[in-house]
């Protein structure tokens, strides 16, 4: 049997239904706005560096790179490159599966420069952005080359910008810095499984030893591993920033062993010694520091921050 409600009712009805439906609708609205706040509050966040500088911390989006300051060198060097086409029809369809973590500093030359060049390429290959992480990591110590939530962690992070390929979730490989040839280049060789020699080779190798076999036994190993990778070195100041990474991520047994290695491979450059001293100095070993400034010295010596540093070691108790 059919229940037919007089006029009356649906006139009572009506107004509490659309008040009803309106409650519900602003209650969705306002959920879905405070899910996207909290999960993107971290999102492109700019700090104030000890420069005194604008720069992206942590989780970011190319949207962050297109707010002021950093859109005037982004977009100009997003529209100035111009990916070889012959070189991109080799990476098409082999981006279908690929991730990427992109790791950079807006306070960076080399970041300026190179990920608006790799967005732009992404771009004319048609990549699915979401597919791709990037963070922002700190310049300064005692935070360098970190980003506040740790994304570079266990990654071997120790120039920017690095760009990894991952695919079913491994590592393909990655473009360290600036690439060999190009960045179009350097993709098209690596997502067609074409080897290549990545830049800080030595470094790169010296991460995966870590990984794979520990500290201790790369220090007790440290002159063969030394005499086998040394030609992958192209100048100390790759070990050594590498080594300062290690040194503000609490690394310090890592730490130790790449300035001692630098100062293996580089025996001449007083900087090797100074930042193996440094680290000494920190830990407090006093015989060792002394031994790594006064060679310091002897290699410079006219140099004030090393004097310094031999009297500091020497009123240490």
């Amino acid at each position: 049997m059919t229940t037919y409600f007089p006029t009356s009712f649906w006139k009572q009805i009506f107004p509490l239904a659309a008040l009803f439906m309106g409650v519900c609708l602003t209650s969705c609205n306002t959920s879905k706005s405070l899910v996207q706040t909290s999960t993107n509050s971290n999102l492109n966040k700019v700090i104030i560096d000890k420069k005194e500088k604008s720069q992206l911390s942590g989780l970011s989006t190319r949207a962050g790179m297109l707010e002021a300051p950093f859109s005037e060198w982004y977009q100009s060097n997003y529209d100035a490159y111009e990916p070889k086409p012959e070189v991109l029809k080799l990476c098409k369809g082999k981006l279908k599966d690929i991730e990427i973590k992109a790791f950079m500093g807006t306070w960076c030359g080399d970041s300026r420069l190179a990920v608006p060049q790799f967005y732009k390429t992404l771009d004319l290959l048609k990549f699915d952005e979401s597919k791709l992480t990037l963070v922002n990591l700190d310049r300064s110590s005692p935070n360098y080359k970190q980003s506040p939530t740790h994304e570079e962690r266990g990654m071997n992070i120790h120039r920017v910008p690095t760009f990894i390929f991952y695919k079913d979730g491994k590592e393909l490989g990655r473009i360290v810095e600036s690439p060999v040839t190009d960045l179009e280049t350097d993709m098209a060789q690596l997502l067609n499984g074409i080897p290549t020699r990545a830049r800080y080779g030595l470094a790169n190798k010296l991460g995966e030893l870590f990984a794979e076999k520990g500290a201790e036994y790369v220090e007790e190993n440290l002159l063969p591993i030394a005499r086998k990778y040394s030609r992958e070195a192209r100048r100390s100041s790759e070990l050594n920033t590498y080594g300062y990474v290690l040194k503000d991520a609490n690394k310090l047994d890592e730490a130790r062993c790449v300035f001692r290695m630098n100062t293996m491979i580089f025996p001449e450059d007083a900087n090797t010694h100074d930042s193996l001293g440094e680290l000494y100095f920190e830990l407090e070993n006093k015989e060792k520091a002394l031994l790594c400034y006064e060679k310091a010295l002897e290699l410079k010596p006219k140099d004030e921050h090393v004097q310094e540093m031999i009297e500091k070691v020497n009123a240490m108790p």
